[in-house]
């Protein structure tokens, strides 16, 4: 049980310790034609250490699609993606940092 009890705690002091900002930068659609279902979305993590995984979630609810991508080492990402209403959910990945866009 004690090992159990340390395991948790030092879990929660590193997801305490992290302290980035996840900023979107640009969500533009890749073409006018109203039959091409795609964008690209554009983003900044700030204060991270260049190792996150950004967790991308196109038209969240019960037909959601999922990508997941990586940052630059300047924190950078940028990922195409399919959307039919143009709404996304943007997180870093393990932790509560989210945001939310729509086009």
């Amino acid at each position: 049980m004690f090992k159990t009890i340390v395991s948790l705690s030092v879990l929660g002091f590193g997801t305490l310790a992290f302290s980035a900002d996840l900023k979107i930068t640009s969500w533009e659609a890749i073409s006018n034609d109203i039959n091409i279902h795609a964008g690209e979305i554009c983003g900044q993590v700030v204060g991270g250490n260049g190792s996150e995984k950004i967790l991308i979630l196109a038209d969240p609810g019960k037909h959601q699609g999922e990508y997941v991508t990586l940052v630059s080492p300047t924190g950078s990402f940028c990922q195409i993606i399919g959307t039919y209403n143009g709404t996304v959910d943007v997180a870093i990945m393990g932790t509560n940092v989210k945001v939310t866009a729509k086009k």
